[in-house]
């Protein structure tokens, strides 16, 4: 996500997470840094200006304060977990256009590496799967988003400040046709993206499919459910989709 890294999906309190969950159903598994994130520094000579550096959000709170309570503590400052999470935080280029130019190039480049990928994502590392999905379609098996930004399939202003030509306009992503595509999102974020996300998806060809959690019977999360106490839970829903899309091979 916004100033987020790879080992967002390694959990904060020294037990596995949805990284360790794929290990153990037998993924070969990719912790990716977008550029300028995490082990992948940022240098403004190559990314230009940075953005703000993150903050201690509500997002968590609300995880604490869901029902069932879904987050260990409290979500605010002091937490423990949610101070281990903040440090390794970063800020993001400003320059939007630039960083979707990065995003699609080298994902692409990622790919031919690596080969054909199912390719996970989390909010404002939504567009990274959009863009790497339509510059390699014949590599991507599926994309499963955890409400990601809609950019540039929906529209995306820039950064406060920021010109007017560093928004990026909706468009359609021809590459994303057919590709199975799970966009969910959790009871307690107050994200509603879900069925715009759907329809836009639907429009560029994709096979596209929308819930929320609290339809699954899964209740109370946050936008970090990935670091929320029944990830093991919502984990298991993620890998009963991703095998009736993209069945295991036989070895």
């Amino acid at each position: 996500g916004g100033g987020g890294q790879g080992t967002d999906y390694m959990g904060v309190d020294g037990n596995a997470s949805w990284a360790h969950y794929y290990v153990q159903a037998g993924y070969p598994v990719y912790l990716v840094d977008r550029p300028g994130h995490g082990r992948s520094p940022f240098h403004p000579d190559a990314l230009g200006e940075m953005g703000d550096l993150p903050y201690y959000r509500p997002e968590f709170r609300d995880g604490a304060t869901g029902k069932p309570r879904r987050w260990e503590d409290t979500g605010l400052p002091g937490d423990p977990a949610l101070d281990q999470f903040m440090a390794g935080a970063n800020a993001t280029m400003r320059d939007n256009a630039l960083a979707q130019s990065l995003w699609r190039s080298r994902g692409g480049m990622l790919l031919d590496r690596i080969g054909p990928a199912i390719v996970q994502t989390h909010s404002a590392g939504g567009p990274f799967g959009w863009l790497t999905a339509d510059e390699r379609p014949a590599l991507v098996k599926a994309i499963v988003c955890f409400e990601g930004g809609g950019a540039p399939l929906l529209a995306q202003g820039g950064p406060p400040g920021a010109q007017a030509a560093n928004a990026v306009a909706p468009r359609t992503l021809p590459g994303l046709k057919g590709i199975p595509v799970l966009y969910f999102e959790a009871e307690n974020s107050g994200r509603t993206n879900g069925p715009r996300m759907l329809e836009a998806l639907k429009t560029s060809g994709a096979n596209a499919e929308y819930f929320n959690l609290r339809e699954k019977g899964i209740t109370g999360n946050s936008h970090f459910a990935m670091l929320e106490t029944n990830r093991k839970e919502i984990f298991d829903v993620l890998k009963g989709w991703i095998e009736s899309k993209v069945p295991a091979r036989n070895t």
